[in-house]
């Protein structure tokens, strides 16, 4: 029963799968004990859902605003307008790597981070010198430019 393919994923963060695994065998255990204790017979199936619909009953639904669109701002009109030259980042004393890495501010996205070792000491971002210093110091929507600039995959 607990190899109920419901949560399995192939993610590759270990942690996900190892949490609901841990969830599932703790509604396992509770439906054993319901069974054990309780006079009224329930399939596994009807006291998942039944244990669903009483964890939603008790959260209130909260009320999202709708997503408003960023102001551009005096940074970016600084980045636009502005000269700037890239610089290689340089070694933190701290640091045990010989050569010190930022992510990229156009092409990192969450889950995939792009490193690169050079930066805009102006904007204090890190870019990429072939394709990104050019689209960041060009384009206010700087992220959507890229992907139409670069072949899908």
């Amino acid at each position: 029963m607990v190899s109920y393919n419901a949560f399995k994923r192939h993610t590759l963060k270990w942690w996900k799968k190892s949490f609901f695994y841990m969830f599932m065998l703790a509604v396992l255990n509770s439906f054993i004990l319901y069974k054990s204790t309780a006079a009224k017979k329930m399939s596994h199936f009807i006291f998942r859902k039944e244990l669903s619909n009483q964890l939603m009953q008790k959260v209130p639904i909260p009320l999202i605003p709708a997503a408003k669109l960023p102001d551009v701002g005096e940074s970016v009109l600084f980045c636009l307008t502005a000269r700037h030259f890239p610089k290689a980042i340089k070694p933190k004393t701290t640091s045990k790597r010989p050569n010190s890495q930022q992510d990229c501010a156009v092409c990192s996205e969450p889950g995939k981070r792009k490193h690169t070792r050079n930066e805009c000491p102006c904007c204090n971002v890190g870019l990429h010198i072939e394709t990104c210093f050019e689209i960041f110091h060009n384009r206010k929507d700087y992220k959507r430019s890229l992907k139409r600039q670069l072949p899908q995959e």
